[in-house]
């Protein structure tokens, strides 16, 4: 009995318009349920629960041999091949086997028949045995031969080899564990063992009828890449791309997917996290496509386009992670494909007929990864403070009057001193001078502990010839090394494929995500930042109140001790950041449910089409509050609570024409693509609490924001690509995407992106005849991919501001100018490499150039101020980015119990700015000025030339227009101005390294393995903000403000060479 079911999808019409309501998402989500119960209800009516893929059991007696295969078919899904006339049905034979290899079922029942098999892939062919003069003698003198095959490498047993009888068709496959059977005849002298990505190997037998043997990796045939919509072998591959495996992902103790980037691919620079557990570090693929838009890489999840949180991913789950990186790689994803592609593969199950189980337990431990600044200590502070007064500012101070207003100019005393008496006339500190509380003067002792990490992890993994299964469980519990800074995860994966017909594919993929994180206040204000309340606040300041006399803390009625507000502190006054990271809340929850289904069809022997389906539902909740107690609502307490709903839907259709003519493989695809991105947005905030620490807007009594909005964001692509190959030798590849986007106007939405790329595998050639070198390629591509993330849903559109209300009169505010001329910021790339291989794959690498250059950045151009904006939305300038990569890996030492592998990766990139609109030419922000022909990432700093021996002071090279009046002095016989607001500008430098990259050795021995990675930078530049925080001295802004030990070296006497200029007040 076959049953039917049949499906009628409706893809809506890409229209010009793009309204979508939030109704006919929820509408099309409820059809994905469907679909996907309508996938399972199909793999259950086709797929038997008790298959046991290789092996099988019938006993049956005086059978015939067709039914014997039907029998096997109906245990295993292999399809028979077979004359009818060759296979009699009067011949009967029996059949006793109870969890039997299939192979060895076969070689029975075909015993003493003039009949052999072959197996490929799920068929198995009969065709008449090669005869002989006297085939009852033959046939006595048979014999069965067993064996293991494994891998040279790591020992691994080989699963699916080939095991065929030279000069015949007889032949069989390796099981789970490596292991064979086959019978052979007399005059059969030699077995040929052949596997996919491995060099085919020919064993003599002898007398012997048990064998082990090992197979060498072929790197001229397989190391399987995923590319766009698709796989490839790495000896094909035109593009540049980076796999990273599982095995390099497991051994990292990660919480966010991001850190397994770090060091793993040249031309892949990552910028640390904030600290915040469960964050990972930012990623740019080489260098920076755009300047006011977004340079981040498009993240795509088992096919399909993912923008949801990289935290919600598990790394346990991944299988591999290939980084695209030139546009013949990233051109079929065409509109988001600028910045580079991350391709995410998770794990499957196998078809071993076996489940296997896997359980994975870490513990780790955090700290801080920079060291904290050097501060001066209580005693050193005060005798410096003290000189800051004696010098004083535009009115020199004296000694006596330092020593008198040194306590009020700091707000505190924390000695057992008098007031007055803290440092004296001579500039030296009271030598009875001891702290009353010398535990209770650094913040960061009770802000800061040791990081604890939990990670707990359990997989199931199976399946037969027809299905495989893989189900995760995940728990992840981080406690940052900041008080406050959590982070939980729990999640969970069920993926299932399965084959009911040799040419049907089905394949179902969820996972859901819950994650809970503790903020720690760093995002909340200077005023609340943790690190920098610690970093600025000078160690003189107690954290819980004392007695003024003893020094001993002040308790509550509970005994416990008092948070000191500091009230007399002159900055953060009437705060006290130990007390509001305990008591203030910024946390965040999400929880999400990510699905893809896919289906897979084989028709008219040379094609294939697939189809994907995936959807993201994430939820996002945001609860912040401040406490009454301490803090910026002291008194009243406040709370904000911010939930969104996040929706994507992708949907895809592709189709695969592959023909093999001679020695010429052309593959041409061809496929759809739309995408559809909803995000709901509602907010509210209120004020005066009801019941103390209560952080629920019903408990507060004043609203004072509320708001709310959604938006939509479709794109709609139709893309083609090409391959040839001639002999692997030569070859060739051509793709094109017309993309849509709802980011710009209907008449100029559409862009087309294209690529073209080449490889030349030399070492195929007949007269490259280096033994020593097993692969040499030369490969070249060039292309233009879009970017359409311009950082607004509505560039194109004028757009106006609600909520300037006139009383009840509702009203809004004229915001932005539309443009309906905007398009794509494009990308150009050129890559040109050299790949090898030596020394029997012992030694590997790869050098690569690329050139990328930016057009049509999009820009907020100038407007006159009689239009009522600042600024519109424009296409205008161009940047350049250009580099070298060197991949470099190595096995140095290799024995049967020891094996060192050393990766090395190498890169450089040069940025520059090619053109500018006017308006943006020579703009200065912060750091950094917009110039045509040097790089956005040059710092643009006053030219500062040294500390005059004489005075003191700061002196700078004076800017043109510097008036007559401005305070100059003269030093080596030139003068230079004495205020910084006087300088002059030069470049100093570039945040750009000269290069960077990391070395990764992988010590093996046995089943244990240590790794040791290298991250390393050299050249570039920082600057430290943070270090001219407790540098700078200057106004009552930095009176109490900590004081890095640099200041030790300051200037103090004339004649004195030193950097650190004269202080002041």
């Amino acid at each position: 009995m076959k049953e039917k079911i049949h499906c009628r999808l409706s893809c809506a019409i890409f229209s010009n318009d793009f309204s979508t309501k939030q109704k006919q998402l929820f509408k099309k989500t409820l059809l994905v349920m469907k679909i996907i119960a309508v996938i399972v209800f199909v793999f259950s009516l086709h797929v038997s629960a008790k298959t046991l893929g290789q092996n099988v059991s019938i006993k049956k007696e005086n059978i015939t041999l067709k039914e014997v295969f039907k029998e096997l078919r109906s245990q295993t899904g292999y399809y028979f091949i077979y004359n009818s006339k060759e296979v009699a049905d009067e011949r009967k034979v029996s059949a006793d086997f109870s969890n039997t290899p299939i192979d060895v079922v076969l070689t029975s029942v075909l015993r003493g028949l003039s009949l052999s098999y072959t197996i490929e892939d799920k068929i198995i062919s009969l065709k008449p045995a090669v005869s002989f003069n006297k085939p009852a003698a033959s046939a006595q003198q048979n014999r069965t031969i067993t064996g293991k095959v494994i891998d040279t490498e790591d020992g691994t047993p080989l699963f699916g080899v080939s095991v065929r009888i030279k000069g015949s068709q007889t032949g069989t496959i390796s099981g789970a564990e490596g292991n064979f059977s086959i019978s052979v005849g007399a005059n059969d002298k030699i077995l040929v063992f052949s596997y996919v990505g491995y060099i085919t190997k020919e064993l003599t037998l002898t007398a012997l009828n048990k064998y082990e043997l090992s197979l060498i990796r072929d790197s001229k045939q397989l190391e399987e890449v995923v590319v766009a919509f698709g796989t490839t072998t790495r000896n094909e591959l035109t593009n540049s791309v980076t796999k990273i495996s599982a095995k390099d992902i497991e051994q990292r103790p990660i919480s966010n997917l991001n850190s397994a980037l770090v060091g793993a691919s040249p031309g892949v620079q990552t910028t640390a996290g904030s600290g915040q557990p469960g964050e990972g570090p930012e990623i740019r693929v080489r260098g920076f496509g755009s300047v006011t838009g977004d340079n981040a890489p498009l993240y795509v999840l088992d096919g399909a386009p993912y923008e949801g949180e990289i935290s919600n991913i598990n790394p346990e789950d991944i299988d591999n992670i290939s980084i695209l990186k030139d546009a013949s790689a990233t051109s079929l994803y065409g509109a988001r494909a600028a910045n580079g592609v991350v391709l995410i593969s998770t794990k499957k199950g196998n078809s071993t007929g076996k489940t296997s189980i896997t359980a994975k337990f870490t513990q780790a431990f955090s700290e801080r990864g920079l060291p904290n600044y050097e501060t001066l200590d209580a005693y050193q502070y005060f005798p410096i403070v003290w000189e800051v007064l004696r010098n004083g500012g535009a009115t020199p101070g004296t000694p006596a009057l330092a020593t008198q207003n040194l306590k009020s100019f700091v707000g505190w005393n924390p000695f057992n001193v008098a007031d007055d008496e803290i440092v004296l006339e001579n500039g030296q500190l009271n030598p009875r001078a001891r702290l009353l509380y010398p535990d209770d003067v650094r913040f960061r002792d009770e802000l800061q502990r040791i990081g604890m990490r939990t990670d707990m992890s359990v997989s199931l993994s199976g399946g037969s010839a027809k299905t495989d299964h893989y189900v995760s469980l995940n728990y992840l519990d981080e406690n940052g090394y900041v008080v406050g800074s959590d982070f939980k995860r729990f999640s969970g994966r069920l993926r299932v494929n399965a084959t009911p017909r040799e040419w049907l594919k089905f394949g179902l993929n969820l996972f859901g995500t819950f994650t809970k994180s503790e903020q720690a206040n760093q995002a909340s204000g200077i005023n609340e930042n943790p690190f920098y309340t610690d970093l600025i606040l000078a160690p003189i300041y107690p954290v819980f109140k004392h007695d003024p006399v003893t020094g001993a803390y002040l308790l509550d009625a509970n005994g416990n001790k008092i948070y000191d507000a500091g009230d007399y502190r002159p900055l953060f006054t009437g705060r006290n950041v130990v007390y509001e990271t305990l008591y203030n809340i910024n946390q965040i929850k999400r929880n999400s449910l990510n699905g893809v289904s896919n289906v897979e069809a084989k028709f008219w022997k040379d094609f294939k089409f697939t189809s994907s389906l995936s959807f993201t539902i994430g939820n996002y909740r945001n609860n912040v509050y401040d406490n009454s107690v301490m803090g910026d609502a002291v008194g009243v307490g406040r709370t904000t609570r911010t939930n969104t709903l996040t929706s994507f839907l992708n949907f895809n259709q592709i189709l695969n024409w592959t023909k093999t003519i001679n020695r010429h493989k052309l593959t041409v695809l061809a496929g759809h693509e739309s995408y559809l991105n909803y995000y709901d947005y509602l907010s509210g905030s209120r004020r005066s609490e009801g019941i103390a620490g209560l952080p629920v807007l019903d408990n507060m009594t004043t609203t004072t924001a509320l708001g709310s909005y959604d938006r939509d964001y479709k794109t709609e692509g139709y893309f083609s690509k090409l391959d040839y190959s001639y002999r692997s030798k030569y070859l060739f590849s051509a793709s094109f995407r017309r993309d849509g986007t709802s980011r710009f106007a209907p008449e100029s939405r559409w862009g087309n992106f294209w690529s073209v790329s080449g490889a030349y595998n030399i070492d195929r050639e007949p007269f490259f005849k280096v033994k020593w070198i097993d692969q040499l390629k030369f490969r070249a591509s060039y292309g233009e991919v879009g970017n359409d993330r311009t950082n607004s849903y509505f560039t194109y559109q004028r757009l106006y501001n609600l909520g300037f209300n006139n009383g009840s009169e509702p009203g809004a505010v004229y915001w932005q100018a539309g443009n309906r001329d905007l398009v794509w910021e494009a990308n150009k790339n050129a890559d040109v490499a050299i790949e090898f291989s030596l020394l029997k794959n012992r030694f590997s690498g790869t050098v690569e150039a690329f050139n990328r250059q930016s057009s049509n950045l999009l820009f907020a151009v100038t407007l006159p101020l009689t239009s009522g904006l600042l600024t519109y939305n424009d296409n205008f300038g161009s940047m350049r980015n250009r580099g070298i990569e060197v991949q470099l890996n190595g096995v140095p030492i290799k024995s049967k119990r020891f094996r060192w592998n050393i990766d090395l990766n190498w890169s450089t990139i040069e940025n520059k700015i090619l053109s500018l609109p006017p308006s943006y030419e020579g703009r200065i922000s912060g750091t950094k000025k917009y110039e045509a022909g040097k790089s956005l990432y040059e710092f643009w700093l006053r030219d500062w030339v040294a500390v005059n021996p004489e005075t003191g002071n700061n002196l700078y090279t004076p800017k043109e227009d510097i008036l007559p009046t401005a305070s100059r002095e003269t030093y080596n016989g030139q003068s230079y101005a004495t205020s910084i607001s006087d300088a002059a500008y030069q470049y100093v430098g570039s945040a750009i390294p000269d290069f960077f990259g990391s070395i990764n050795n992988t010590f093996t021995y046995k089943s244990w393995s240590l790794q040791a990675l290298l991250i390393y930078q050299v050249g570039g530049y920082t600057f430290d903000n943070d270090y001219r925080s407790i540098m700078f001295r200057g106004g009552t802004s930095t009176n109490g403000r900590a004081m890095h030990v640099d200041m030790l070296k300051r200037w103090q006497n004339v004649g004195d060479v030193t950097d650190i200029p004269k202080l002041s007040t």
